[in-house]
C-alpha cells in the first residue's frame, strides 16, 4: 500500500498510488489505483509499473 506506479498501457504519465489490495481465493490479486484526478480504478498487477516507461506504449502500437 502506498507505492506509486503508472498503468503501462496509457499514453502520457499518469501518478497513481496504490490504496487498497483485494486477495481472491484462486491465488489472485487486484490492486486498487487511486489517480490524481480523484478517481480510481482496479487493476491486475501485470497492468502496472513503478516506473513510466513511454517506449512500452510505442511498441504495443507497432505490433498491432
Amino acid at each position: 500500500l502506498g507505492d506509486v506506479v503508472y498503468l503501462r498501457l496509457r499514453d502520457e504519465p499518469q501518478r497513481g498510488m496504490v490504496t487498497r489490495v483485494e486477495f481472491r481465493a484462486n491465488g489472485g490479486a487486484f490492486f486498487e489505483v487511486s489517480w490524481g484526478s480523484a478517481t480510481s480504478s482496479w487493476h491486475y498487477a501485470v497492468e502496472l509499473t513503478n516506473e513510466y516507461v513511454p517506449d512500452f506504449v510505442k511498441d504495443t502500437e507497432k505490433k498491432a
